[in-house]
């Protein structure tokens, strides 16, 4: 058990862990939703969508590919699971606190929490022993994301 001034980490999971950055711009532009050449940015491709008449829900349905079905293709930002690797080897704990709800709003109705964890098994983490499955929490808003984090910080800081 741990104690109570030991450390324990909590890491969101999209865009923090997992990098989309080169995922969107490919499925956008693969959905003819941007031009080649186009910033390969997240938030710029965000943004240019919802500018654009019904762009929102553009918007979402590409989020839900990106998130869903075509997760596998993103990439680990860099170092990623040399951070894990060194929290292990100090047995620090790492918690997994995502706001993701379980189905997109719009889009194909991909389970978008096993999308992540079939993402997080094939790059290793389970496998490597990097994190455990029960230090994944999924919440649905991020209200609920930023509780959980709370709820386990206090727990061990009171």
């Amino acid at each position: 058990m741990q104690m109570p001034n030991e450390p324990i980490v909590g890491i969101d999971l999209d865009n923090t862990i997992i990098d989309y950055q080169e995922l969107f711009y490919t499925i956008a532009f693969r959905s003819g939703l941007i031009d080649k050449g186009f910033p390969k940015d997240k938030q710029q491709i965000r943004d240019f969508l919802r500018s654009k008449d019904g762009g929102e829900d553009d918007w979402q349905r590409l989020q839900s590919k990106v998130y869903g079905e075509e997760i596998q293709s993103a990439e680990l930002f860099d170092k990623v699971t040399d951070f894990f690797q060194r929290c292990k080897q100090r047995h620090i704990p790492v918690y997994i606190v995502s706001h993701k709800t379980r189905y997109p709003g719009r889009g194909k109705k991909t389970d978008l929490r096993k999308a992540a964890i079939a993402f997080l098994e094939k790059k290793g983490f389970f496998s490597d022993g990097l994190i455990q499955r029960d230090q994944v929490y999924f919440e649905a808003t991020r209200k609920e994301k930023i509780e959980r984090r709370c709820k386990r910080i206090v727990k061990y800081f009171p």
